[in-house]
């Protein structure tokens, strides 16, 4: 499995929006829910290598 600058990308987002809506919004609902999208995001945007069989 390898990441590319999407998948990062996808993670900061991830973490970045989750303590904003968190400690900022004071909304936790949102916040897993916007935390799940950009983690389903970013596991959909890695590549997966070949197997050597």
């Amino acid at each position: 499995m390898r990441f590319n600058i999407y998948t990062f990308l996808f993670l900061f987002l991830a973490i970045v929006s989750h303590l904003i809506a968190i400690f900022i919004f004071n909304q936790g609902v949102v916040a897993y829910i916007l935390a799940i999208l950009f983690l389903l995001a970013a596991g959909y945007s890695t590549k997966f290598s070949k197997s050597k069989e």
